[in-house]
């Protein structure tokens, strides 16, 4: 299923224009990426002193969450993901913006509507103000999920800015938020007859949310809350996890974004946490490198360079793979993949390939000297396995993870 056409398509015939994504390795983030569909466009706007003309735009950007990257191998993260975004500045109807976002799940995607839920922003004093419920908002949500809606408060409806080191003031955007969750059932939760969406099981899978950007926070003293000059919204999907529901998949790698990918790894090789991360890291990878050489240290985006390759190639070892034999096939299969909309990736394949095996030296290195330190361990304290303090101190100080013991013969 092609969701990046589907999803352009449908925002330009409500009269959205379309526009190019920004760059992942990005000039506003140097010490990270571009991790937000749309707002690296949207925000020298709503920042704007003056006040904006009406911009209605689609489009559909590729990211990458490095704070994500450890919690890859679950069924609802990932480090690499495309999100596509159609956002507003200045006049908008808020009905109208919800409306946009449902009808392209229900009418576009085809998902059944029994299965979706709704959250809305309740009323709820935010840094000294009240931000109140849109009770206008909420009747509609109710009637278009048949009453299957939750009011939530600020921790689970109020979308709030990150403060990283690329923001230079101490003003961050918020508002309130609209999310569209599907129901997995109760196989995939806890089986709690009252579970919803605010549950944790992973029941109910986020698949779009709808930003009112319409406060900011300025932090430079006691945190206050104000009314921005330039209010705007923004609706965004993630792509894969739209993939998993529209065609029915229990994963998220088992879909058209991941199975070519997994059909490139060796015959009999299960799906599970490592080749999970083994396929998401090396797209991760491919992507990145692809558009700027970046070498693996401990610094920025170094850091997160070195953690990915040092992930896909534990998951790589414990698997039992072969990296020279296998990765050049994986990243050819993903450049493939993504021939027609991102054509760059065939010719960042070698770049990417060359900073890993350069880096897969060092690492080597490194396993052999903590693999030795373990053993040495082991043998002075007389031990026969070691204990959850030992696994962590040796992750700590030597970098060796617990699952590459076995391939150290260390039990």
């Amino acid at each position: 299923m092609d969701i990046r056409t589907l999803w352009k398509n449908y925002y330009k015939k409500a009269g959205y224009k379309e526009v190019p994504h920004d760059p992942l390795v990005h000039e506003a983030f140097p010490t990270s990426f571009n991790m937000s569909a749309g707002l690296v466009q949207l925000d020298p706007r709503i920042r704007s002193k003056n006040i904006m003309p009406k911009y209605e735009e689609v489009i559909v950007q590729q990211c990458v969450r490095n704070f994500d990257i450890a919690k890859v191998g679950d069924e609802s993260h990932l480090s690499f993901f495309e999100m596509a975004g159609a956002f507003q500045v200045a006049k908008y109807d808020k009905n109208q913006t919800v409306l946009l976002i449902w009808n392209f799940l229900v009418d576009e995607l085809g998902l059944n509507p029994d299965k979706l839920w709704g959250t809305v922003f309740r009323s709820e004093e935010v840094e000294g103000r009240t931000i109140e419920l849109d009770e206008s908002v909420l009747e509609l949500v109710k009637e278009i999920t048949n009453g299957k809606t939750i009011i939530g408060n600020k921790e689970s409806n109020l979308w709030q800015q990150g403060g990283g080191a690329e923001l230079t003031d101490n003003k961050r955007l918020c508002g309130p938020q609209v999310e569209f969750f599907y129901d997995l059932g109760e196989v995939a939760g806890c089986k709690n007859p009252t579970c919803s969406p605010l549950c944790k099981c992973g029941r109910f899978l986020e698949i779009s949310n709808t930003l009112f950007i319409e406060y900011y926070i300025d932090y430079s003293k006691e945190p206050t809350l104000y009314d921005l000059r330039n209010k705007a919204t923004e609706s965004v999907i993630g792509l894969e996890r739209c993939l998993k529901v529209a065609e029915g998949k229990e994963s998220l790698y088992s879909t058209s974004a991941f199975a070519p990918i997994f059909d490139t790894l060796p015959a009999g090789i299960s799906l599970n946490e490592d080749t999970k991360i083994i396929m998401d890291h090396m797209k991760s990878l491919l992507f990145i490198l692809s558009e700027k050489r970046i070498d693996p240290n401990t610094r920025d985006r170094g850091r997160i360079i070195r953690t990915l390759i040092r992930n896909l190639l534990s998951s790589t070892y414990a698997e039992g793979l072969n990296s020279a034999d296998l990765f050049p096939k994986l990243c050819s299969t993903i450049a493939k993949m993504y021939a027609k909309t991102y054509p760059y990736l065939e010719g960042g394949r070698d770049v990417c390939l060359g900073v890993i095996f350069t880096h897969e030296k060092e690492y080597k290195a490194t396993l052999e000297r903590g693999a030795k330190k373990i053993k040495e361990y082991i043998g002075d304290k007389g031990l026969k396995t070691l204990t959850e303090d030992d696994y962590a101190y040796f992750w700590e100080k030597f970098g060796f993870p617990k699952k590459l013991l076995p391939v150290y013969g260390i039990s």
